[in-house]
């Protein structure tokens, strides 16, 4: 399906969204989010696109962004969407599309209308239950606004254990050449570090890669102060872009994990993803067994393209 080039608008805030395809997950760990996240980055220097809001959710992205033309907006989405495609599909051991097509789209032309996409965006997470306050959810980047480390403690380089600094040079290097970080080298420092060299970890990769241009965002409303208070006293709206969610509560998904992890033995989630169709239904069958959530949630889970109510 061809995107309507006409709705375009150059320079204006423009409100990127994406599903999956069956509305499967594609989220599931630290390296999932960070992969795709510093794909963003990388590519939006490539292709001039001032970055004003990101949200990674469980089975979307939201992105508010501005770019030169039609043609580098699309270019830029279709390079992070094909590039992470590419790069999970590998660790899966799959083929396919993971995303819907083409990704939806909304030009801004008004302070008001811009200012409430801002806070649509970065509520998704409270709406869909993952935080009480937007700057809690790590995924929606609203916390590194005013913090290069907002959920770790201030890191000391020189006195870190050997397996941090070794990531973080590995990261440096990356960086300098204009790469992002991939599961290879993610999924091979990260079970080296224990949970809060974990953290500290991504908050330095985040910080060190985000293009976000996080003071333009904060103008609309005056200060940061000020976009937080916005944020908490109203949802905001997206009348332009229909999401569709399964159940109101995206905290089953952890819940979810922590069940697959216990019953099969296995630690990495994306193992347990990548197991054939008949696996995959079988665990299907044993968890909704043990607990009340919603069985679509757990079907789009386990990616099993059928729907259950």
């Amino acid at each position: 399906m061809k995107l309507h080039s006409h709705l375009y608008r150059q320079g204006a805030v423009t409100h990127c969204y994406q599903r999956t395809v069956n509305g499967f997950l594609i989220f599931y760990t630290v390296s999932d989010f960070l992969v795709f996240y510093t794909l963003v980055c990388t590519l939006a220097r490539k292709y001039r696109i001032r970055l004003y809001k990101i949200c990674l959710m469980p089975d979307h992205y939201h992105l508010a962004f501005s770019a030169g033309s039609f043609q580098d907006m699309e270019r830029f989405i279709q390079a992070v969407v094909s590039r992470f495609t590419k790069a999970q599909n590998k660790v899966l051991g799959r083929t396919g599309a993971l995303w819907e097509s083409p990704f939806g789209y909304a030009p801004k032309f008004k302070s008001k209308s811009v200012k409430s996409l801002f806070i649509y965006i970065d509520n998704n997470p409270v709406e869909r239950q993952l935080c009480k306050k937007a700057e809690e959810y790590r995924w929606n980047f609203l916390a590194y606004a005013i913090s290069d480390h907002p959920f770790s403690r201030k890191m000391n380089r020189s006195r870190e254990r050997k397996d941090l600094r070794y990531m973080l040079d590995g990261i440096d290097r990356l960086y300098a050449s204009g790469k992002s970080p991939g599961y290879d080298f993610l999924d091979y420092h990260f079970p080296r570090l224990d949970v809060e060299e974990k953290r500290v970890a991504t908050d330095y990769i985040i910080h060190k890669y985000s293009v976000v241009d996080y003071e333009a965002s904060i103008r609309f409303f005056g200060s940061y102060k000020q976009m937080l208070t916005a944020i908490h006293s109203t949802s905001g709206n997206e009348y332009d872009i229909h999401e569709v969610f399964t159940g109101r509560d995206d905290r089953v998904y952890r819940t979810i994990s922590q069940l697959l992890t216990r019953i099969t033995g296995i630690d990495d989630i994306h193992r347990i993803i990548a197991l054939p169709l008949p696996e995959r239904e079988r665990l299907f069958q044993t968890i909704s067994k043990m607990t009340d959530f919603r069985l679509d949630q757990a079907a789009k889970y386990l990616r099993i393209p059928r729907l259950y109510s």
